[in-house]
């Protein structure tokens, strides 16, 4: 008897343990309901339907209708989370604002429901009304950035243009002899923002039109033809050493004549040696004499400047020679550069005493780009920065002056590639290509003796464009060997034409 009695209490707790937990629950999903509904209307208001706001008190209303149990489970819930939420959050937080009015709601519910909508309303507009202000100051703010750019730039089209003028010598720490552009002298003084040790003799300056006050120091005036010369600057993309294929003998003497000096001058102080100032290159056309050159600025990241020599020869007197010492000042200006000028024997070529008068300017421009070679100012820091790359297919027509050691440093050959070069070559230049299984670059190699680079990428356009014709997106085998045919055709076509202006030119 003892023990059923026992086991019927059992029973009967456990039961009851299970009511209990599943009131528990049931007022704990009523809480999170209600919660997240007044968050809902707290946040936005204007968007929650009226079906949400009659459920919204429904549901308070049921839960404060309850049983004692409930209504103080529900009570120490709510004000254990308004206690955590007061403790743990900033109190102007929407989670604090919204656990502290709907305690505030579930107490006096039946007194203050229309002022706590009325205070939602208030608080929204007012965080309206802030957000408009920020905006307006923001506006503001850019507005009087505007308005003080346009100012000052009013304020200086309303002052007079300033005249250019040259140092001629400083003599204390504010005042300096000056020659105008006109060619009058004046001793007259700098603005203070102006440092002294930028005013050398000869350097450029801009000067009051009024007061002939130094207003700012100026960079050497360079002839607007020297930035058409100026094909490529720092940072620019280009070709590397990575595309240039069947040289690596040829590459390892110039990298050492023209890279080493500028990446590890110490080396040459250390040893005691003058580094490489220039270097010629010779050999036939299309060979990669200007995509070496290329290829070194790029891999150095600095300024290449590429010219032909014809381009410096001018119709004028003295205008040759000028742009010559434009062009090396603007290579030492934005140092470090290689200047590269490509047939070099127009203006570097033998000198006779017979000639006309073209011929003796020609030999002044000559003259002067031997003074650059030689000359280089030694308080200059930036002439061991700028080297010269020549180039020339007329090696024995130049100038012995020239060609002396101490001017040209190291004379190198580009020749016409070899088997092992050729098929680098194809290789560098069919990287982006779409090419058959079936082809093969050693046959083309063996049928392509004497082609230069230039050719050799020519053969693989050609190639491409045969597989064009045939209506393929695939080059086939069938298609080089046509482009090394017609390659050899253009070839040979080329090679009488050249004889034939040899034997005219002897007749």
């Amino acid at each position: 008897m003892c023990q059923l009695k026992l086991s019927n209490s059992r029973n009967s707790l456990g039961k009851r343990c299970k009511r209990r937990e599943q009131e528990i629950k049931i007022i704990q999903h009523q809480i999170a309901l209600v919660l997240n509904c007044f968050v809902c209307t707290y946040i936005h208001p204007d968007k929650v339907p009226a079906k949400v706001l009659e459920s919204f008190c429904g549901r308070i209303s049921r839960v404060g209708s309850g049983n004692k149990v409930q209504k103080q489970y529900f009570k120490y819930v709510l004000v254990q989370s308004f206690t955590q939420s007061f403790s743990f959050h900033n109190q102007n937080s929407p989670k604090f604002r919204a656990i502290s009015v709907y305690f505030h709601f579930f107490l006096y519910m039946t007194e203050n429901d229309l002022f706590l909508r009325q205070y939602y309303d208030t608080v929204l507009q007012l965080r309206n009304v802030e957000e408009q202000l920020k905006n307006a100051r923001i506006e503001l703010n850019s507005t009087s950035v505007k308005t003080a750019e346009a100012e000052k730039t009013l304020t200086a089209s309303r002052e007079p243009g300033q005249d250019t003028a040259e140092v001629l010598q400083p003599l204390s720490n504010d005042e300096v002899v000056i020659r105008t552009s006109n060619g009058p002298r004046y001793l007259t003084n700098k603005r203070a923002c102006v440092p002294l040790s930028k005013l050398k003799p000869g350097t450029r300056v801009s000067v009051s039109a009024q007061s002939l006050t130094i207003m700012h120091a100026l960079p050497p005036q360079v002839d607007p033809q020297v930035f058409k010369f100026s094909t490529s600057e720092p940072g620019q993309k280009g070709p590397t050493f990575a595309d240039v294929g069947g040289l690596g003998n040829e590459l390892a003497l110039i990298r050492e004549a023209i890279e080493l000096p500028l990446t590890n001058p110490e080396i040459f102080h250390k040893v005691g040696i003058a580094p490489a100032k220039s270097i010629l290159l010779t050999g036939p056309p299309g060979t990669g004499k200007s995509l070496i050159c290329q290829a070194l600025s790029n891999t150095l990241n600095c300024t290449f400047i590429k010219l032909v020599g014809s381009q410096v020869v001018q119709k004028y007197i003295g205008e040759s020679s000028r742009l010559i010492r434009e062009i090396f000042a603007y290579a030492r200006l934005h140092a470090p550069a290689i200047l590269m000028i490509d047939e070099i024997d127009s203006i570097c070529g033998k000198r006779s005493s017979q000639g006309s008068s073209s011929d003796r300017e020609i030999g002044r421009t000559m003259l002067a780009l031997l003074t650059e070679l030689d000359g280089f100012q030694a308080k200059d820091q930036n002439n061991d920065l700028v080297k010269c790359v020549f180039c020339t297919n007329r090696p024995q027509s130049l100038d012995p002056a020239f060609l002396r050691p101490g001017r040209i440093s190291r004379k190198i050959t580009i020749g016409l590639p070899d088997a092992v070069g050729r098929f680098e070559i194809l290789k560098i230049h069919s990287r982006k290509m779409n090419f058959d299984k079936s082809c093969d670059f050693s046959r083309i190699v063996q049928q392509s003796e004497g082609f230069n680079g230039a050719d050799l990428r020519n053969l693989l356009t050609e190639a491409g464009l045969c597989a064009i014709r045939a209506n393929r997106g695939v080059i086939q085998m069938e298609d080089l060997l046509e482009a090394v045919r017609i390659l050899q055709k253009n070839k040979t076509l080329e090679g009488r034409a050249w004889d034939l202006g040899g034997d005219s030119m002897n007749k």
